[in-house]
């Protein structure tokens, strides 16, 4: 029989037991804005225990199985590890506007000047730079590749949506690849920290993924572009649709790609697209946006695309910093780009192309970039470059 002491130690340790089986949350307080994720950590005593997470608001903070949290709209949850646990990790999610920051705050300069701050070598403007090597690598690898020597894609299911930057449908995912384990899957590469919440979902900027048209976005499209009823584009898929999506959202860097919010004017361009033929030569050749005319960059990146969309840059092209895209527009969506108040802008030259008698010459023709941001009802505003020469008229 037991004694009086030992039942009552024991009726003391049963709330301590329940919980470390439930197990804490670190932290137990998390401030995000829409867009934002981090891994949660719980000390749950059982991998299966620490595998039962659920969110009391999933519309507000989704939580996946590996404990990684994701703010969608502004408001308050809690977050659980192990069923029946106790509220262990209150999540607060705010609308961004809160992180708008005064230009001020910026450096930037008038001529191109070398820079670094937080990390980031910058060109003339703290806004214009990219994230040192040392930190991190741009793109984001598989770390159980299913393609041996392509170590970037990352599956993802069958006819998987593909979406602009305002929620629009471009096409479904096509062009399946062959696995290093005989099967055919669809996959999609991703740039490290270009994520964005559209109508309440996350979603992951894709580069460079073969699409079949959707038929509204294919009229927008270079018919001379779409090859086997499939066109190359960069835009956005959910991460509901990658299979493995826990391992690629611990590596995703969820919303730290993103540049500064910064107070936008008032005026408003259309994105139209402009005329890439603008740039083009008496050689049938385009002009280059860089100096090393054999390397191929060309204005017409930074213009309509043959898939029907033009994309806002994390940085300006020309100075050897990227300048790979963040967002993606289709023309059709007659999406409405602000700049931002007091932001500098960049005119860049042309040159010669390698066909051209003058080769690596600088011409008369120039591309200018502005910084800001599009707004859209139904989607996280992302801020960032696009070419002048890709918008169209003004409005108020």
């Amino acid at each position: 029989m037991k004694s009086p002491l030992l039942i009552a130690a024991m009726f003391l340790l049963l709330p301590l037991l329940a919980a470390t089986a439930r197990g804490a949350i670190e932290p137990a307080e998390l401030k995000l804005a829409v867009g934002e994720g981090r891994l949660l950590k719980s000390s749950a005593t059982t991998a299966a225990a620490a595998a039962q997470w659920s969110s009391t608001d999933p519309a507000v903070a989704a939580v996946y199985k590996n404990g990684f949290v994701v703010a969608l709209k502004p408001g308050q949850a809690t977050v659980r590890a192990g069923a029946g646990g106790n509220d262990v990790c209150r999540v607060h999610v705010i609308t961004g506007d809160e992180k708008i920051v005064p230009l001020s705050s910026i450096q930037q300069f008038k001529d191109n000047r070398e820079f670094v701050t937080n990390g980031r070598k910058c060109v003339g403007s703290e806004l214009n730079g990219k994230v040192l090597g040392e930190k991190r690598e741009n793109r984001v690898k598989n770390p159980r590749p299913i393609i041996a020597d392509e170590p970037l894609e990352w599956e993802v299911v069958e006819r998987a949506p593909v979406l602009d930057g305002a929620g629009r449908t471009i096409g479904y995912v096509a062009d399946p690849h062959k696995t290093d384990d005989g099967r055919r899957v669809h996959t999609a590469k991703f740039n490290f920290g270009m994520t964005k919440v559209i109508a309440g979902k996350l979603y992951l900027y894709a580069f460079v993924i073969r699409v079949k048209p959707d038929d509204a976005a294919r009229a927008h499209m270079a018919a001379e572009s779409i090859k086997g009823g499939t066109i190359n584009t960069s835009a956005w898929l959910p991460v509901e649709a990658v299979v493995e999506k826990e391992a690629l959202l611990e590596r995703m860097g969820v919303g730290e790609g993103k540049l500064p919010r910064l107070p936008l004017g008032d005026t408003k361009f259309r994105i139209t697209g402009g005329n890439p033929d603008f740039y083009m030569t008496n050689v049938d050749e385009e002009l280059s946006i860089i100096k090393d005319v054999d390397f191929g960059a060309h204005p017409s990146d930074y213009l309509r695309r043959p898939s029907g969309t033009v994309n806002i840059l994390y940085s300006v092209p020309g100075f050897s910093l990227g300048g790979q895209s963040l967002d993606s527009f289709l023309i059709s969506s007659n999406a409405i780009f602000r700049p931002v108040r007091g932001a500098r802008t960049f005119t860049m030259p042309t040159y010669y192309p390698p066909k051209h008698p003058l080769k690596g010459k600088m011409t008369e023709k120039t591309q200018t970039f502005i910084y800001g941001a599009v707004e859209t009802p139904n989607s996280e505003t992302i801020y960032g470059w696009i070419a002048r020469e890709a918008l169209g008229e003004t409005t108020r």
